[in-house]
């Protein structure tokens, strides 16, 4: 599976606009659970003021509902500073 918003980095290139990037490789839930399946993130800011400008991300599973936070992100105008202290639903595996 792969989801993305905002913009791309070769968008970003080609109007000028400054951008930084990091790679995250988290699993798609806890990983003493079984079945744990790795995503893999990409993250794209603003280096000045931390403005969330676009995501991308592939795995097998759970890839849509972290692509969902960052669209929603983008829209509110948020920056990756707001991400940092965002309070996101868990539901502990049983």
């Amino acid at each position: 599976v792969a989801a993305s918003t905002g913009a791309s980095e070769k968008t970003l290139k080609r109007f000028g606009i400054p951008y930084e990037k990091v790679y995250l490789h988290p699993n798609h839930h806890v990983g003493y659970y079984p079945g744990a399946r790795a995503i893999n993130f990409k993250l794209l800011f603003n280096p000045q003021d931390g403005k969330v400008l676009g995501a991308q991300a592939i795995g097998e599973a759970g890839v849509e509902k972290r692509i969902d936070v960052v669209a929603m992100a983008i829209q509110q105008g948020m920056t990756v500073f707001d991400l940092e202290e965002s309070e996101l639903c868990y539901a502990p595996q049983f």
